[in-house]
């Protein structure tokens, strides 16, 4: 079964975008939901998406990104452990990523993820996970 991991820029664009945006995240994530695709995202990804609400004081928003992120997944957010952080230090050593970034690919590459959804074009393919920007064609198949 494909599997693809979500970074958090799509998950902010569906719930906070612009409407070109929001439409082509959710057509992006219906088209692999549609096609059997297992959709993943980490912890990491849920503390990113809460601290725009945070500071702006807006626990409605940080709720729905709450139930958008369980809602999406079929299964519980992956954990930054010890074999994420490894793996992820060696990324960013190597890669020179930055921390969050190199935690993420981490943890798609770990979990057998085979596609990293992201808007981060610098962003460079590991561990043989392809990296599919928002821009790319919203109907792509993973």
């Amino acid at each position: 079964m494909r599997k693809v991991f979500l970074d958090t820029s799509p998950l902010i664009y569906l719930l906070e975008g612009e409407p070109a945006l929001r439409a082509r995240v959710s057509g992006q994530l219906a088209a692999w939901v549609q096609s059997g695709v297992w959709l993943e995202s980490s912890v990491l990804t849920l503390a990113e998406l809460l601290v725009g609400p945070g500071k702006a004081g807006d626990v409605r928003l940080a709720r729905r990104y709450r139930a958008a992120v369980h809602e999406l997944l079929g299964t519980p957010l992956l954990a930054v452990d010890e074999a994420v952080a490894v793996y992820g230090a060696e990324l960013r050593a190597h890669l020179g990523l930055r921390l969050p970034d190199a935690l993420q690919l981490s943890a798609a590459v770990l979990a057998g993820c085979d596609v990293f959804y992201t808007n981060d074009a610098r962003l460079r393919p590991v561990g043989g996970l392809e990296i599919v920007l928002v821009g790319a064609d919203p109907g792509a198949e993973a």
